[in-house]
């Protein structure tokens, strides 16, 4: 408004004719305005609508006369546009973000965050204790796993809210969309922070629970806070509306989006039906291969059609969501109340961002560390800790600002926080995930568990006709928590994935370039069964090649030839340059170790280069090598449960197999063809060559070969370490020895 259109209100025209003056206002309303909105018979002309001025002589003016929904403008009597509380309104920032103050002060700081933007947020900083005790556990009694996974657990709640409010803040001082989605993606970092610990923590043992994560926030915004948005606003309003452009964008593009990530499952899951039982462990590889290829081109696809989602809300269809959210704030009966407050200036909006990251960063470290303790020592699942668990904490900021809206009546902009967050974290976070692991080489794929993904699908069925008619209440609130609870007793008893494991290879790190000469290998427990405690002994080779034992070949042994556990979890060892040429992500390390139980354990690393490598790598091994996908090193082995073989059949008259001729016989158990109790004499009148009569198992050791045979008759049982002994006879048998060997050469 030019500074001469700006008058005070003793020198307004219609000051003695209306009676107005300082302590004597007449106001006029518009039906469809904000009631703090002023209609004037000079509106439309530029003038001056002279009101009751506030402590530091601000008054409302209306410059364009349109009979819209917004609140007109407020100036101080040098014609500088006002806040509510009289504050000189810094250019670029918008008058409700606006504190009056600039730089940092501490004590406003700290009062202004305590106060937090509702009562419902304010409760949440009672929990900071928990913050506080969760790094004090952590570096000073790390042995304490449960306490430390309680208290990192709550407080991630406040700080998860201090994040949401500084982006509050800062949303406040931006236009209503583009206030909006800051707030929202702020509330999605807590959320990225936390799948990006995961996965650089763990690797590939965390992408089950990053996958549950993933459609547990969706399921949480969809169903638990949504559900708590319509139960409460449904509880002080008997029937809310929301305007369509919300619900109806926000329900179709869930809808898109769900079956985007559930396609790669449903490819896995089709395929792997008709292999089940016969497929060859080359198929099944093949197969997650190309789920992962397909996961990594939908993470492109989304990323795009978040893209178009954003230019649609922020620029083509700007001044619509504009005006939906503006008549949202009218509804609001505290919304003086909100204005009058005490605001944080931008530099203390960024000091509480920087400082609520900090928090949840260590907090997401503190709970990925304790995951494994969860699952494995308390019998807590996956699903339950993916789905259920860390959804529910680390959109808790997310959750209290949705549900606060909704009890204000303000169901626009908690439809929009609630969709949009949903919305966020399948068309971005999503995909950041999946970019995250494919830069470090780690398989996260969209290959969910099947049940969640039905559950997901049916969750965004379900909430969308909930919206179709632009119309909620509690009962819909309550039916919509209440799936929630029914999935989330699901998920308690929902099985984990059986996992083998107990070593997981640090170093060298997947994909690094390692120089020959002296090489540093070092693992740490995986935290999955068997634990490093329960092995002994090992040996470890330096390998190059494919991802199997037909396609690749040990180079050098690493270490001392047979290791202990006991010894640490570091060994260092030679290699010289020219055992093999300079194989681009060829080189990958294979440890056997050895079960305190029994049995043995094979365990790779991930894949790494050399390329101070001076000799020549084997066409074949070098093909095979650079047929491999990503780091992964080939699957872990595990021969502890089958290391008691199968039990010899008990000794009996001849029949079934121990019919079939020695030489006819294939498989891992065969059956010596050997008289019942051989006799003394041997002739060529009394002995006939016999059908077989008792079994041998050949089990599997540390060597290339089997080395120990076990040969059983129905009377007697011989013991012999040898590689391989099919019969045994009776020692220093009689007769011609020479006819009784022609007769057993087989």
């Amino acid at each position: 408004m030019p500074r001469s259109d700006i008058m005070s209100s003793k020198e307004h025209p219609h000051n003695h004719k209306m009676g107005w003056g300082r302590h004597q206002t007449k106001v006029f309303r518009r039906k469809d305005a904000h009631p703090d909105t002023i209609d004037h018979p000079g509106a439309g002309t530029g003038d001056a609508i002279p009101q009751q001025e506030n402590e530091k002589g601000a008054y409302r003016a209306n410059g364009n006369g349109n009979k819209q929904s917004k609140e007109l403008p407020m100036y101080n009597r040098d014609g500088h546009r006002v806040n509510q509380n009289g504050d000189k309104v810094t250019k670029g920032i918008q008058p409700d973000g606006e504190s009056g103050r600039s730089w940092f002060h501490p004590l406003h700081f700290f009062k202004i965050i305590w106060c937090s933007s509702c009562e419902l947020s304010k409760w949440t900083n009672l929990l900071w204790p928990f913050t506080l005790a969760a790094l004090a556990l952590y570096f000073h009694y790390p042995q304490h796993q449960l306490w430390i996974f309680i208290c990192a657990y709550i407080g991630m709640v406040p700080s998860a809210n201090l994040v949401g409010f500084a982006g509050q803040e800062l949303a406040r001082k931006l236009p209503k969309v583009a206030g909006v989605m800051l707030e929202t993606t702020f509330g999605s970092i807590v959320e990225i922070i936390l799948f990006t610990v995961l996965m650089v923590q763990g690797g590939n043992t965390n992408v089950t629970v990053i996958r549950a994560a993933i459609l547990g926030s969706i399921l949480a915004n969809l169903l638990l806070c949504l559900g708590l948005c319509f139960f409460v606003g449904g509880i002080f309003h008997p029937q809310q509306t929301f305007h369509e452009a919300i619900s109806e964008v926000g329900s179709n593009l869930m809808l898109v989006a769900g079956m985007a990530l559930v396609i790669p499952t449903i490819y896995y899951n089709t395929l792997y039906g008709r292999f089940d039982g016969v497929n060859p462990p080359n198929n099944l590889a093949t197969l997650e291969s190309e789920a992962l290829r397909i996961s990594r081109a939908t993470a492109i696809i989304l990323v795009v059609a978040f893209a178009v989602y954003v230019f649609f809300q922020a620029r083509s269809h700007h001044g619509l969501y504009e005006d939906i959210l503006e008549a949202d704030e009218q509804r609001d009966h505290d919304r003086h109340k909100d204005l009058r407050k005490a605001k944080l200036t931008l530099t203390e909006s960024i000091v509480a961002l920087m400082l609520a990251l900090m928090f949840v960063s260590f907090m997401a470290v503190f709970l990925v560390k304790e995951i494994h303790f969860m699952v494995n020592e308390r019998h807590i699942s996956d699903a339950f800790v993916g789905l259920i668990l860390i959804p529910v904490v680390e959109k808790a900021a997310e959750h209290i600002t949705a549900v606060d809206e909704a009890y204000d009546n303000q169901m626009n902009f908690a439809l929009s926080h609630v969709l949009g967050a949903s919305i966020q974290t399948a068309l971005l976070n999503t995909p950041i995930v999946v970019f995250v692991g494919w830069g470090l080489g780690y398989d996260m794929s969209l290959n969910f568990e099947l049940f969640d993904a039905v559950v997901l699908i049916l969750a965004i069925m379900v909430v969308g006709n909930f919206l179709r008619d632009e119309k909620s209440d509690y009962l819909e609130g309550a039916l919509c928590v209440f799936v929630y609870i029914l999935i989330a007793v699901t998920a308690w008893y929902y099985p984990n994935p059986l996992e083998e494991g107990g070593v997981k290879f640090t170093t060298p790190a997947a994909g690094a370039n390692v120089q020959p000469a002296t090489i540093s290998v070092q693992w740490e427990d995986d935290g999955d069964s068997p634990s490093l405690d329960d092995l002994s002994g090992y040996t470890l080779q330096l390998m190059v090649g494919g991802n199997s034992d037909t396609n690749s070949q040990p180079l050098v042994a690493i270490g001392p030839s047979q290791g202990s556990f006991a010894s640490g979890s570091k060994v260092t060892g030679t290699v010289a340059a020219t055992v093999a040429g300079p194989t681009k992500n060829g080189f990958y390390l294979k440890m056997i170790a050895t079960a305190t139980e029994g049995g043995t354990i094979t365990y790779y690393s991930s894949r790494f280069n050399m390329p101070g490598m001076t000799g020549t790598t084997p066409a074949e091994y070098a093909t095979a090598a650079a047929a491999v996908s990503g780091t992964d090193g080939p699957d872990t082995v595990n021969a502890v449960a089958n290391n008691a073989g199968a039990a010899a059949p008990a000794a009996g008259a001849a029949g079934g197999a121990y019919t079939v001729p020695y030489a006819l016989q294939s498989g891992l158990t065969k059956y010596a063809p050997m008289q019942g109790v051989p006799p003394t004499k041997i002739t060529l009148k009394n002995f006939s060559p016999m059908y077989p009569t008792s079994a041998y198992t050949i089990a599997t050791t540390f060597l290339p070969k089997a080395s120990i045979v076990t040969t059983m008759t129905e009377s007697q049982t011989f013991k012999v370490t040898s590689i391989e002994n099919t019969a045994a006879a009776q020692s220093m048998p009689t007769g011609d020895m020479a006819k009784y060997l022609a007769r057993w050469k087989d």
